[in-house]
């Protein structure tokens, strides 16, 4: 299934954060297949998840809630695939934790943020 973006933003817009109802036909996906879900970005799975909202009286899936890390062009449409192949976004390229003493350090690329136990700030650093 072809997901369609149109022109959104003048800017480049990484990771945007995208979610998206999905209507299934009767009969058309089991459970197992529903495992295999991914949202590919021209051959390549990215970052997302999928939550069964509703089931068919023969227990097959009829709606599904997607959410997905979506690179937007600016200034231009984009397209993404839905497909079953089963493909995982690699994760650890993507994302950078560590730890050190006390603090743990969460990096994305774009985003990153240091948190710290017993504290009274949420966060001991914060980085866009």
């Amino acid at each position: 299934m072809k997901i369609h973006f149109d022109k959104l933003y003048k800017d480049d817009r990484k990771k945007e954060l995208c979610g998206l109802g999905i209507p299934v036909p009767k009969g058309e996906v089991s459970l197992e297949k529903y495992e295999s879900l991914c949202v590919m970005d021209k051959n390549e799975a990215i970052p997302s998840q999928f939550k069964i909202t509703s089931t068919w009286d023969d227990g097959t899936v009829k709606y599904v809630f997607a959410r997905f890390l979506a690179d937007l062009p600016g200034n231009a449409d984009k397209d993404f695939d839905l497909e079953f192949s089963g493909k995982k976004a690699d994760l650890d390229s993507k994302i950078d934790i560590s730890k050190d003493e006390d603090l743990i350090s969460v990096s994305n690329g774009v985003l990153s943020f240091k948190v710290k136990n017993n504290t009274d700030n949420i966060f001991e650093e914060f980085i866009y």
